[in-house]
């Protein structure tokens, strides 16, 4: 338990939060640099079901994936 003490203090985050915001970091790289199927961006960034991945990335970022990259691509 001290360490995940130490780790929120240091990085005002608990470990799961901190892992699950680098895995949505690293699927909107992915979305807006790619061009493969939602369903494959949620795999490699280590979600095993995409319906899962869509609702945590709404839930961060405020909107759908697949609305995401229509918005950054028709910019």
């Amino acid at each position: 338990m001290q360490h995940c003490s130490r780790f929120k203090r240091i990085y005002g985050d608990t470990p799961c939060s901190f892992h699950k915001r680098l895995r949505l970091q690293s699927a909107t790289a992915d979305l807006v640099l790619g061009a493969e199927p939602v369903g494959q961006v949620a795999l490699r960034v280590g979600y095993r079901k995409e319906r899962k991945f869509v609702a945590e990335f709404k839930k961060e970022l405020g909107r759908r994936s697949k609305n995401f990259r229509k918005e950054i691509l028709h910019r």
